[in-house]
């Protein structure tokens, strides 16, 4: 049994590309490893990101997610995420409209 969580993003009001939004998240300390998968400055905590086009953004806390408790069952730590990533990225002016998280036990 496990979890699995995701955070869509529609930031179509951003006049950049997909590139250009990661070059943000970049500067914001989450740095690009590979596939387009990122880590948070010197933690073990990364996402995946999917994105068709700057409209659907799909950001995947699946490499060591960030958990209330430190157990890998237990429920994402959405404040942590929300403070590293959405928060700043509203800072950045990225044109975010919103944001939806979604969770769920396999």
């Amino acid at each position: 049994m496990g979890r699995e969580a995701s955070f869509e993003l529609n930031c179509s009001d951003f006049s950049g590309s997909v590139t250009d939004f990661i070059k943000i998240l970049n500067s914001l300390g989450w740095s690009y490893y590979d596939s387009l998968v990122l880590y948070y400055r010197d933690t073990e905590h990364g996402v995946t990101l999917l994105a068709a086009d700057i409209s659907e953004i799909l950001i995947i806390p699946n490499i060591n997610r960030k958990t209330l408790d430190d157990d890998h069952d237990s429920m994402t730590d959405v404040s942590w995420y929300a403070e590293r990533l959405f928060q700043k990225l509203l800072w950045y002016d990225c044109g975010m409209t919103n944001f939806q998280f979604e969770e769920y036990e396999d």
